[in-house]
């Protein structure tokens, strides 16, 4: 969780595209976690850290939000470290 919450307060990757999660205080990134993980367990999202294989470094998030699987809907994000953008990222944690 420290380092998804030292990603969402990275001003150069966050800004000014997301400036509702940036900057995000530890106890809103705990809310917010501990929300992912219920809403996991209710099978109505899913969210993931993007872990760099080489060095276990997070680089980024991606996730689907507001699942529903009656209508085949979902809602797909990705953020991703501004130093580890352009380089296929996205659609590989999309396509994964």
């Amino acid at each position: 969780d420290e380092a998804v919450w030292e990603l969402y307060n990275d001003e150069e990757t966050m800004l000014p595209w997301l400036p509702f999660l940036c900057p995000m205080p530890w106890p809103a990134m705990q809310k917010r976690r501990a929300f992912h993980r219920s809403e996991y367990e209710a099978k109505r999202s899913l969210f993931l850290d993007l872990v760099d294989r080489g060095t276990g470094q997070v680089v980024g998030t991606s996730g689907f939000r507001t699942i529903n699987v009656q209508k085949g809907e979902a809602e797909w994000g990705c953020v991703i470290r501004k130093a580890f953008q352009r380089r296929g990222l996205c659609r590989e944690a999309f396509e994964v």
